[in-house]
C-alpha cells in the first residue's frame, strides 16, 4: 500500500511511484515465469508452459518498461528539446511485439500437440496451485497498475495493466486446460493453449495500435480539446479562442492556442495574460507544454 499512498500531484512529481511500479512488475513477472516454466516442464502441461512463455514475455517487457519510464521523465536537453516522453510508447510497442511472438510460438506448439500421436500425461496437482498463485498475483498487478497508470498518465504502465488483466484470463483458461487433462480429457490442454495464443495476439494488437497513435502525433479526443477550450475561455482577460490545436508527443500533449484579448492593453498586461493562460493549461495533468499567441480584439462598444 505504500506505493499507492503516495500517488498525489501531477506527473512531474510521480517518478518514484512509476519506478517502483515497473520494478515490482519485473519482480512479479520473473517469479511467475520461473514458477510456471519449471512446473510446466515437470508436469508436461502445455497450458502451463504456454502461460509460462507468456510470463517470460511479460518479464522482458517489464524490463523495457522499467527503462522507458525512467527515460521518459528525464528533463529536456539540447538533443531532445521537447523531452523524452516518446520512450514510453516505444516500450509499449515492445510489449506488443513480444506478445505477438509469444502468441505465435504458443499457437504452433498447440497445433503440434493436437495432432501428436501421443500426449504426455499431466502429473500431480501442482499445476493447479501454480495457476491459482498466478491468478491472485496478476489480479493484484492489474488493479495496481491501472490505478498508478491512470495517475501517471503512463501508456507503458497502462499497457502492463491491460496485459496483467488478460493474464488473469489466460491463467484461468490454463486452469481449465490442466483440469481437463488431469481428468483424462487430454485434448483440452492443447485446445486451451491455442485459445491462450489468440488472447495474447489480441492484447498485442490493441496495445500496439494505441501506442502507434501516440508516436504518430495523433490529435487528442474532441472531449479533451473541449475541456482545454472551456478552461481557457474562463480565464479573466480572454475574450475567446480563435484557434486550438493539440497533438501527442509521446503520452503527453502539446497545445497551440490563439486567443483574443483587448487590443488596447499594454505589452506588459498582454505578456502577463499569455503567461497566465500558458500556466493554467500546463496545470492539466496530461498536458506537457502550451504555446500561446494573442490576437488583438477591439473593445466592444
Amino acid at each position: 500500500m505504500g506505493v499507492f499512498g503516495i500517488l498525489t500531484g501531477g506527473h512531474r512529481q510521480l517518478k518514484k511511484p512509476g519506478f517502483l511500479t515497473t520494478l515490482a512488475g519485473l519482480v512479479f513477472n520473473t517469479f511467475l515465469c520461473v514458477l510456471k516454466l519449471s512446473f510446466g516442464l515437470w508436469t508436461s502441461s502445455l497450458s502451463l508452459l504456454s502461460d509460462g512463455v507468456n510470463s517470460l514475455t511479460d518479464a522482458v517487457s517489464s524490463t523495457a518498461i522499467l527503462i522507458a519510464v525512467n527515460v521518459s521523465h528525464k528533463e529536456a536537453d539540447d538533443n531532445h528539446p521537447f523531452g523524452h516522453h516518446r520512450a514510453e510508447p516505444i516500450a509499449a510497442l515492445i510489449v506488443a511485439i513480444f506478445a505477438g511472438i509469444a502468441g505465435f510460438e504458443i499457437l504452433k506448439a498447440s497445433v503440434e500437440r493436437l495432432f501428436a500421436e501421443e500426449v504426455a500425461e499431466i502429473v500431480g496437482p501442482w499445476p493447479f496451485v501454480v495457476l491459482l498463485i498466478s491468478i491472485l498475483v496478476k489480479s493484484g498487478m492489474s488493479a495496481g497498475f491501472s490505478l498508478i497508470g491512470r495517475r501517471l498518465n503512463s501508456p507503458a504502465i497502462l499497457a502492463g495493466a491491460a496485459d496483467s488483466k488478460i493474464d488473469v484470463l489466460i491463467s484461468s483458461a490454463a486452469f481449465v486446460g490442466v483440469g481437463g487433462a488431469y481428468l483424462g480429457y487430454r485434448i483440452v490442454d492443447p485446445l486451451v493453449a491455442l485459445i491462450i495464443s489468440l488472447f495474447i495476439f489480441r492484447t498485442g494488437y490493441k496495445i500496439g495500435n494505441e501506442n502507434i497513435d501516440y508516436l504518430m502525433g495523433r490529435s487528442p479526443s474532441p472531449e479533451r480539446l473541449a475541456e482545454i477550450q472551456n478552461i481557457v475561455e474562463k480565464i479573466p482577460g480572454v475574450r475567446g479562442v480563435d484557434r486550438l490545436r493539440a497533438h501527442y508527443v509521446g503520452n503527453y500533449i502539446h497545445v497551440e492556442l490563439e486567443i483574443r484579448a483587448n487590443a488596447l492593453m499594454s505589452n506588459i498586461a498582454s505578456h502577463d495574460l499569455e503567461e497566465k493562460v500558458r500556466d493554467r493549461v500546463e496545470e492539466i495533468a496530461w498536458i506537457d507544454q502550451a504555446f500561446v499567441h494573442i490576437n488583438p480584439a477591439l473593445p466592444v462598444g
